[in-house]
């Protein structure tokens, strides 16, 4: 293989169609190193020499896994003969006409800490917009690129804005405005540009690094996958309080009844200890 083991990325996929042995052709949903957005392949798991082999297509299909859902597969790369070679798959949305499922490319996200008496996660943060957030005038641009995004953050959950950029001595300076109830956008872009510190918006207009603007959203997390989030969450240091720290993730939600639940947002690769970081270098990956 071309990468070391530890660098090969997760591919998001839709199956769409069985095929012999335990593999499926998938249809790539997210760029990733080393496959595309609309890519088509036969995906196959790696047969492992000694000790306990992962579950293949088959086996997921026994357990609901049908043709249009999604599935996680990890550390993926494609062989000589063109077959997407994968250490493990595992199934997001088993059904797509079940749960109508969206995903979103190049999110930020924060997990956030399980409530107190629990070890499981039950919400996390979204921040979406990332290619369109530069500014050197928050408001307007915002009002110029975001609000189609803004619209998305409200149906998908309690939304907000945050704006964040460095000053002049180098210094990260973020604030966060909204999340704390359901509003509409424009309700939203009326309360940014009545709160938002008069200070951050001369920083951003005159610096001479990029600030970033975007929306973001609060989520409830899948309770069929917060088993998964709450590992994820207990490798990646995302923080907790003022001291939130975010990954750069492709994040899949679906519908249970008239909400939005987060079922994935697994970062680019598995790395034993993955750091998160500040929201504004996560922009900057971007």
């Amino acid at each position: 293989m071309s990468k070391s083991a530890a660098s090969l990325p997760n591919v998001i996929a839709r199956v769409v169609r069985w095929d012999a042995d335990g593999a499926a052709k998938v249809e790539v949903l997210a760029d990733a190193p080393g496959v595309r957005e609309g890519q088509v392949y036969v995906a196959r798991v790696r047969i492992v020499p000694v000790g306990f082999q992962p579950s293949d297509f088959s086996v997921l299909k026994k357990y609901g896994l049908r043709l249009g859902g999604i599935v996680l597969m990890r550390k993926a790369e494609v062989s000589e003969d063109g077959i997407l070679l994968v250490k493990s798959v595992e199934t997001i949305v088993a059904r797509e006409t079940d749960n109508f499922p969206v995903l979103l490319n190049d999110a930020a996200v924060c997990i956030l800490p399980p409530k107190q008496g629990t070890k499981m996660v039950d919400r996390a943060i979204v921040v979406i917009g990332m290619d369109k957030s530069k500014t050197n005038d928050p408001v307007a641009d915002f009002k110029k690129n975001q609000m189609g995004e803004l619209d998305k953050a409200c149906q998908f959950g309690v939304a907000g804005i945050v704006l964040t950029g460095e000053d002049d001595e180098g210094e990260v300076c973020e604030t966060m405005i909204g999340g704390d109830k359901p509003r509409t956008a424009e309700e939203l872009i009326a309360l940014f540009e009545e709160t938002v510190p008069s200070a951050m918006i001369d920083e951003a207009t005159y610096s001479r690094s990029a600030w970033r603007v975007a929306p973001y959203f609060h989520i409830e997390i899948d309770p069929d996958r917060s088993s998964k989030l709450s590992a994820q969450r207990l490798n990646i240091e995302y923080g907790e309080g003022d001291e939130l720290s975010w990954t750069r993730s492709n994040v899949v939600l679906r519908t249970l009844g008239n909400s939005w639940l987060l079922c994935d947002a697994s970062a680019g690769n598995d790395v034993i200890r993955q750091e998160a970081g500040l929201l504004l270098d996560v922009f900057e990956e971007a």
